[in-house]
């Protein structure tokens, strides 16, 4: 993307924040912030969504649009907005649409558990938990987990330790 067009993003950024009646200060602060969430309404969450498909628009900004819809989910998420199920599903086809599938099941399975989490609805939940089977299959890609397989951290004891451990101490008090 050459500089004249990224001049035109920042434009077009700004002039949609102007749009949600901020002041230029704020505008500036919006743009630069590295806050989750600058604005205290809804409104902030509609205008990272909108940059986010703005930058989802150019090919090498994807992982630009990308944070713009984890910002905005951010907002709407405060709010407790359905909006938020809106953001995740864009946010994960950019990576879809990048060929990094991997990546798109990971959100899925992120995602999954934050509708869970945030609006407290395992229906949506379980609509990104399947996305992600689904693309695992479609893609033959299997699943491995870290979870799959525990093994005890070597300072867990036998019942039997634990007693002798005890008597142990309890010759050394006595």
């Amino acid at each position: 993307m050459g500089w004249e067009s990224l001049a035109g993003v920042s434009r077009a950024i700004r002039k949609l924040l102007a749009e949600v009646s901020l002041s230029e200060e704020e505008n500036m602060n919006t743009l630069n912030s590295t806050q989750v969430c600058p604005l205290s309404h809804p409104e902030a969450g509609n205008a990272y969504f909108v940059a986010a498909k703005l930058a989802d628009s150019y090919t090498d900004e994807f992982e630009e649009a990308f944070k713009r819809y984890n910002q905005a989910a951010k907002c709407f998420s405060k709010i407790k907005s359905n909006h938020i199920i809106v953001c995740y599903i864009y946010a994960v086809n950019v990576y879809l649409k990048n060929g990094e599938i991997n990546r798109a099941i990971q959100f899925c399975v992120l995602y999954g558990y934050k509708c869970n989490i945030d609006l407290g609805d395992t229906s949506k939940s379980d609509v990104f938990y399947n996305k992600a089977d689904e693309l695992r299959y479609s893609h033959q890609l299997s699943h491995t987990c870290v979870m799959t397989k525990w093994e005890p951290s070597p300072s867990t004891m036998t019942f039997a330790h634990a007693m002798k451990e005890r008597s142990k101490v309890s010759e050394n008090n006595d």
